[in-house]
């Protein structure tokens, strides 16, 4: 959670538009036109 959290603030400090999700399932329940196009993934 911590790595994630930093990381989001890391891209948001650029300009990003970042959303956080705890786990895969989480982003996959999302519809896939909300998803947007681009997702980066850390384990």
């Amino acid at each position: 959670a911590h790595l994630r959290e930093a990381l989001g603030n890391l891209f948001r400090s650029v300009g990003m538009r970042v959303e956080l999700f705890g786990s895969t399932s989480a982003l996959i329940e999302l519809p896939a036109k909300a998803r947007g196009s681009q997702c980066l993934s850390v384990f």
